[in-house]
């Protein structure tokens, strides 16, 4: 006799005459896993997360790999079974008949196919019999408990089957005992009451036949204030009138479950001119090629899922001898409700060839006449639009003959967990792909005919399969237009959508959309309207806290929600962004919320990126002082950007600090343009993003100049001039400056008139004019002992020495930068400094001493680094380079001049990139040739570098 495996009770393995160890509790669940899916592989990772769900150990797999091992050892001396590694990972090889479970599962089977046939009652019997109690009794894990749960409710299903045929056989008296406990267990299921009443009546207790009715009525209307439904109300009229045709005779009977079963081919048609995802196609092979396989194909609304799936499925009906089945779930239909499984189960049967009347009325008996059908049957199931795994779950075969494909606009995540389900998302099509499809839809020669109106077309798409088959439909009805009418409408983001409309729901890109967001909650409904009044590129966690006036937290978890929904996507972690048509899509929802609502929002999410990158700029570029904020707006909670990630911060922000700027101007929110002005300028300084701080800055003078605010206009004036001064547009930075140094004197700020002469000084040194650079650096000098302003102090020594350096007086050159330097190393802080080591370096390497400037130079680059400042970095990179060079290490000034040229790639400064290329060759040069020596530095402007 071949070993036996049970767990319709506690796991246990027996073999004749004595049990089998199968060791300590989580081995057993392992090993429980493999017998429900036995002849069926099952991944590591999956057998990983099903023993500990949320809460693996540090080396879950590998334990996973110990428990594997060590149960093979044990099953080793049987033959007839064995744990094998596949690459699908690891299988229970059994005789289905040895495990408990699966035995219990064709005996209903077998029961089901014949209901009324002479074997119907001992075969429903002998399925019963394989229980010895709860499922997995001895088991705690999440996984094996969900299962366990979904036994008993077949378990329930299969006895209550027994019922049904034991009554039409004339029989109640076999199954009185048992219902009236099953009555009790269940006051509520109508199925079980409906059965009682009929034993009772078919026993000739008519009287307490209708007491039970009374019973159940009086427990629906009390706990859940209903009526019972119409089939049990009926029942009892029935048993009123002693209704002769409840008493069964013996007659013939035409059982249709028992008749052959047809074949259906239900797929929709292929899609016509199917184009790309070949390796998506690729990865649905991998993913269905074993036998009862489910896969799960999730993405937004429009993506493609279901053209994808059919066109798998009709290049593999071949794998599908006993027929497809199609079921659209419609689970978000904007028109109308998700379908009803009741009604989904009975449309498969009456597919399968079951009569309507030998349909049995429960939800979970269809569920079970199903699974009982296709249990050996090799069939594709495909389960179109799925809303929830709850949707779903009724309807998966349980064959290890058929494959399953579920597609769905959300994750389905309970699939993975429960099911065992392979995922795959769907993302918009490349733009290889995308041309494709848009031009075997349009026509080779149209698509080639305007190639830059199809271009057009296609950036407006952003590779979203339903717009492209929308555009070629509309293109189709007139062919003698050309595509850049089509493109012209395109255009206009504000009748986009429009535009993608083809007049029925299913081909508009709106219809789409309604439909996913009407199966959100509400409060993720209300965040998603929001979110399309950012313009922005993306969001994180904080800013949406902001926007929403939402604790962080209950952000977090609404954007997971809205992810889920493929609403919006995660590209990197915690930032969120909004594909551009689903974007639209948000922003004309937002525009119908209320206004006060859209108004305080925009406040908050003003104020959040104001207040956050205030802080990150202090931090940047202390230097550049501070100003006064007005309270955020109430629910904003701006973050606290320190000096480590203030340059990280502004790289992700960036784009959505210039949206607030220019939403702020559109409102007419002057204060707020003005300090987002100020907040971003020291990044666009230290990112050479000078035609971005042009535009911003230009905005806050105006609405500084409106609020007639003079500290306000001082500093726009001060730093439009230093950006003037660094495009060489040097009347418009004179002209600035003036106004910035004219302002200072006029409010007598003793640290304004500090910047605005440190300005001037620069822009005289760019000009040429180095005495007069050197009369304001010492105004500097002075105006800084007065405050007792060490920094500045510092750095108006360091301009001095700089100065004389450039005017050949090396000796007093060194003497102020070294004076810089110790007033700097005894008030300063440790990120700033740069400046001074930087002179020092290039003083040194003029005198002839390298290794100094090496020294000097390498303190420049480490701060600039640490700080962020990208063009600060590229200079001193430079003259490090060059140092490196002067003393003969010259794989290091290489590496370093590379790095420079690189830096300088980025910032888009081609003058210093072909510098630094002439610099990179004649260092190359100078390595062939053994000439030792130096090379001067590649710009003595330090005021504009």
């Amino acid at each position: 006799m071949a070993v036996e495996f049970r767990v319709l009770g506690p796991v246990e393995v027996h073999h004749p005459g004595h049990p089998i160890d199968i060791g300590h509790a989580r081995q057993r669940a392992v090993l429980a896993i493999l017998v429900a899916e036995a002849n069926r592989a099952v991944a590591v990772d999956q057998l990983a997360a099903r023993v500990w769900g949320d809460d693996p150990p540090r080396r879950a797999r590998e334990t996973v790999y110990s428990y594997l091992s060590r149960l093979r050892s044990a099953l080793a001396p049987f033959p007839e079974v064995a744990i094998e590694r596949r690459s699908g990972g690891y299988v229970l090889n059994a005789d289905p008949d040895s495990i408990d479970l699966h035995r219990f599962r064709r005996l209903a089977a077998e029961a089901r196919r014949e209901p009324d046939g002479p074997q119907a009652l001992a075969l429903f019997a002998s399925a019963g019999d394989a229980w010895r109690s709860a499922a997995f009794e001895d088991m705690d894990v999440p996984w094996l408990n969900s299962v366990a749960t979904a036994l008993d409710t077949e378990r329930l299903g299969v006895e209550l089957d027994g019922v049904d045929a034991a009554l039409r056989l004339g029989r109640p008296g076999e199954v009185l005992p048992r219902l009236g406990t099953r009555a009790e267990e269940h006051p509520l299921d109508e199925r079980i009451a409906a059965q009682l009443m009929l034993a009772l009546y078919l026993s000739g207790r008519q009287s307490d036949a209708l007491d039970q009715f009374r019973r159940t009525r009086d427990a629906l209307v009390d706990q859940l204030g209903t009526e019972p439904g119409p089939r049990l109300r009926e029942l009892q009229q029935r048993i009123l009138a002693a209704d002769p045709t409840l008493t069964p005779e013996p007659r013939e009977r035409s059982n249709s479950a028992a008749r052959a079963m047809p074949v259906p081919q239900q797929l929709p048609p292929m899609p016509p001119r199917f184009t790309g995802r070949t390796a998506e196609l690729d990865v649905l092979d991998a993913a269905a090629v074993a036998d009862g396989a489910l896969v799960v194909i999730t993405g937004p609304g429009g993506i493609g899922k279901t053209w994808l799936t059919l066109q798998w499925a009709h290049h593999n009906t071949d794998r599908f001898g006993d027929g497809q089945l199609y079921v659209n779930l419609r689970g978000f239909d904007p028109a109308g409700e998700p379908a009803r499984i009741e009604l989904v189960l009975r449309s498969i049967l009456t597919a399968l060839g079951v009569d309507a009347a030998a349909m049995p009325a429960d939800t979970d008996a269809l569920a079970g006449l199903y699974r009982s059908l296709v249990v050996d049957k090799r069939m594709l199931i495909f389960l179109d639009n799925a809303r929830d795994a709850a949707q779903v779950e009724p309807l998966l075969p349980g064959s290890r003959h058929c494959v399953t494909l579920v597609t769905s606009r959300v994750d389905l995540a309970a699939l993975a967990t429960s099911h065992g389900a392979q995922r795959m998302m769907l993302s918009p099509l490349d733009t290889g792909d995308a041309y494709d499809v848009l031009a075997a839809q349009l026509g080779a020669r149209r698509a080639a005919a305007e190639p830059a109106a199809l271009r057009e077309l296609l950036d407006c798409c952003d590779g979203l399969p339903l717009a492209l088959g929308i555009l070629a439909a509309r293109a189709a009805t007139h062919p003698d237009f050309p595509l850049s009418a089509l493109a012209a409408e395109l255009r206009d983001e504000d009748n986009r959508l429009d535009t993608l409309d083809a007049g029925e729901l299913s081909a508009s890109l709106r219809g789409v959309f309604d439909g996913s967001r009407a199966a959100l909650g509400g409060r993720a409904a209300v965040v998603f309207d929001l979110l399309g009044l950012c313009g922005g590129a993306d969001i994180g966690v904080p800013g949406t806290a902001s926007l929403t006036a939402l604790p962080p937290a209950s952000a977090r978890r609404t954007l997971r929600e809205l992810e889920t929904a493929h609403l919006i996507e995660q590209p990197e972690p915690g930032r969120f962004r909004m594909h551009n048509l689903t974007r639209l899509y948000a922003a004309e929802r937002g525009a119908e919320l209320d206004a006060t609502l859209r108004f305080v929002a925009a406040e908050r999410q003003c104020d959040f990126y104001l207040h956050s990158a205030c802080s990150a700029n202090q931090n940047l570029l202390p230097d550049r002082g501070t100003i006064t904020l007005e309270p955020p707006a109430t629910g904003c909670v701006p973050l606290e950007v320190d000096a480590e990630s203030a340059s990280d911060w502004f790289d992700r922000e960036y784009p959505n600090i210039l949206e607030a700027q220019r939403f702020a101007a559109k409102r007419g929110w002057d204060s707020r343009v003005w300090r987002l002005a100020w907040a971003i300028s020291g990044y666009q300084w230290a990112r050479w993003l000078n035609a971005d701080a042009e535009v911003c800055l230009r905005q806050g003078l105006d609405a500084a100049s409106r609020l007639g605010d003079d500290h306000a206009t001082m500093l726009m004036h001060r730093h439009i001039g230093q950006v003037q001064a660094r495009l060489s547009h040097e009347a418009e930075a004179a002209y600035h400056l003036a106004h910035s140094a004219e302002l200072a004197d006029r409010l007598g700020s003793a640290q304004q008139r500090i910047h605005a002469h440190a300005a001037l000084a620069s822009h005289r040194e760019n000009l040429g004019d180095l005495e007069g650079a050197r009369e304001h650096a010492a105004q500097v000098r002075d105006l800084a002992r007065v405050c007792g302003d060490h920094r500045w102090e510092a750095r108006a020594l360091n301009t001095i020495g700089w100065l004389a350096a450039r005017a050949g007086d090396h000796e007093i050159a060194r003497m102020e930068c070294q004076t810089a330097l110790e007033l700097h190393n005894m008030h300063g802080d440790p990120d700033s400094g740069f400046e001074i080591h930087n002179s020092l370096g290039h003083i040194a390497q003029l005198c002839g001493d390298p290794d100094a400037a090496v020294e000097h130079f390498q303190q420049a680059v480490d701060i600039t680094r640490r700080i962020g400042d990208q063009n600060e970095l590229g200079r001193n990179l430079t003259g490090l380079g060059e140092a490196l060079g002067s003393s003969k290490q010259f794989t290091l000034a290489r590496r370093a001049l590379q790095e420079a040229r690189t830096i300088y790639s980025a910032l888009h400064r081609s003058d210093k990139v072909s510098a630094l290329t002439n610099k990179l060759g004649a260092l190359e040069s100078q390595v062939r040739q053994g000439i030792p020596g130096s090379t001067p530095p590649l710009s003595w402007h330090r005021a504009n570098p």
